[in-house]
């Protein structure tokens, strides 16, 4: 390609539509995960117990040496929800979360979530009203608490959930 300049972008540009959620969206959290043994079982149970119908989790333990892999297939015995890749050896953190992206890539929602993450039941079921809420939204967040990994006591509060649309106005 060296030489040649583009007057103007190869893929013409073109408004999208609005998704707009319904109570049956498929969503996909993504978790990605290393040595996450010490935190993940909360952290997946907190995602299992999602009040929201249609959810798939994708967890890829990045050839982890701790027990995050029996905590993994634990799960996946248990609920069908679960797919558990295990990578062989140890992939650059970027292309173990570009893997768990691309298994996600089914379902018209996605989410990321951290080994050491807690989410209130209602969780995915409020994100997915922000976007009902604001339809030309392109994220939405919630309410955030900050706690301390050794003694599990509060040391901080984010903002309230919001969206914002493509223009930035909320």
């Amino acid at each position: 390609m060296a030489g040649k300049k583009y007057t103007r972008d190869p893929v013409p540009a073109r408004p999208l539509e609005p998704l707009r959620p319904g109570a049956d969206a498929r969503v996909a959290v993504g978790v990605p995960v290393r040595n996450g043994a010490a935190f993940l079982e909360l952290a997946l149970e907190s995602l299992v117990r999602q009040t929201h119908p249609n959810l798939e989790i994708v967890v890829s333990d990045n050839a982890s040496t701790d027990g995050t892999a029996e905590i993994c297939q634990r799960f996946a015995r248990h609920d069908p929800r679960i797919r558990y890749f295990r990578q062989r050896v140890a992939l650059p953190a970027d292309e173990n979360f570009r893997f768990v992206f691309e298994q996600c890539a089914r379902n018209e929602w996605f989410l990321w979530a951290s080994h050491d993450d807690l989410r209130d039941e209602n969780y995915v079921e409020v994100l997915l009203s922000g976007f009902r809420a604001q339809p030309d939204a392109a994220m939405v967040f919630s309410d955030t608490r900050v706690f301390s990994d050794h003694h599990r006591r509060e040391i901080g509060i984010g903002p309230s959930w919001t969206a914002r649309s493509s223009t930035g106005r909320s």
